[in-house]
């Protein structure tokens, strides 16, 4: 019966000690460091701030588009069950111009889509310039690449998005300063 507990304890000690272990990201030594963009807009209080804005709008706007289809979807059935040809005429015009509108929605509800994530990416990016800024002072590193991109390997501690990360999310969680 001491078997089973002790051969759980050999196995998962390996992997608890591997987790107590991880190295700490250690400050860059040399004079280019890299950031994980991607890892920042998930990992931060403000990039989930905007992920979730880009989302909500995307809801409001598919809901929109979908009245609309269905609006077209019924005036397409109406002009499938009328004989009348004046009720006809009414119907192609009203079809015309609601496939109009659908189309003329989603191409604005696209570029509205386009230039929320073009401000939230800014508005990020100030943010995050000025971390970096802030943690390499005094480092030597003349240089910061976004890893998304760019870089394909790199030396250990040359990765400045978990401290970049950290300091994002301290800052979002400071109270503001009272303004007089």
């Amino acid at each position: 019966m001491k078997i089973v507990p002790l051969c759980l304890a050999i196995a998962v000690a390996p992997v608890l000690a591997a987790g107590a272990f991880q190295q700490q990201p250690v400050p860059p030594s040399g004079p280019v460091a890299f950031v994980v963009s991607q890892r920042i807009s998930n990992e931060t209080t403000e990039g989930k701030a905007g992920i979730a804005r880009i989302q909500a709008l995307q809801r409001e706007r598919t809901a929109d588009a979908r009245t609309k289809q269905e609006a077209l979807q019924a005036t397409r059935r109406q002009l499938d069950a009328t004989q009348d040809s004046a009720e006809r005429a009414r119907l192609q015009a009203q079809e015309q111009q609601q496939r109009t509108d659908l189309e003329k929605a989603m191409n604005q509800s696209q570029v509205e889509l386009q230039n929320l994530q073009r401000q939230i990416s800014n508005e990020l990016g100030v943010k995050v310039k000025a971390a970096i800024q802030e943690l390499v002072k005094g480092t030597g590193v003349q240089l910061v690449l976004s890893a998304d991109t760019t870089v394909v390997w790199s030396a250990q501690g040359l990765d400045l998005t978990s401290p970049v990360i950290e300091r994002l999310n301290a800052k979002a969680a400071a109270p503001a300063p009272n303004k007089p």
